[in-house]
């Protein structure tokens, strides 16, 4: 059973797991998701010579979530495109004060990378 729990740990399904866990609720940040994770997979441990120990439940080990180095790899190689920036590219006539912070995506840029990605989820009947 330890060999399963290992493989599905390893797998897709947890990284797509670890990803929308640190997302829930706008992004988590590294302190909550590592508390969060640690909460969901370890428990004190009985013994003197370990602190923690994995949560088993009915005698079956909790698959952990990705540790936050490898989430974190793993959002990084991710292709989302050209960032732009807002207070580059759209507030260079304001004040300061009235600058703000953040990235954009160009839609012509966009738009063809989300066309392949409905095109590979859903059937073409799907479209109707």
């Amino acid at each position: 059973m330890s060999n399963k729990c290992k493989m599905y740990e390893n797998s897709d399904d947890n990284i797509l797991r670890s990803v929308s866990v640190y997302y829930s609720m706008g992004v988590m940040g590294k302190r909550k998701y590592m508390k969060v994770r640690h909460s969901l997979s370890f428990k004190k441990a009985l013994s003197k010579g370990k602190k923690f120990s994995c949560l088993k439940v009915a005698n079956c080990r909790v698959p952990a979530l990705l540790p936050y180095y490898k989430l974190v790899q793993f959002l990084d190689s991710v292709q989302i495109g050209t960032l732009h920036s807002v207070r580059e590219q759209l507030c260079f006539d304001l004040s300061d004060e009235h600058k703000v912070n953040g990235y954009f995506r160009d839609l012509k840029e966009f738009m063809p990378q989300l066309a392949v990605f409905y095109l590979k989820l859903y059937k073409p009947d799907e479209f109707d």
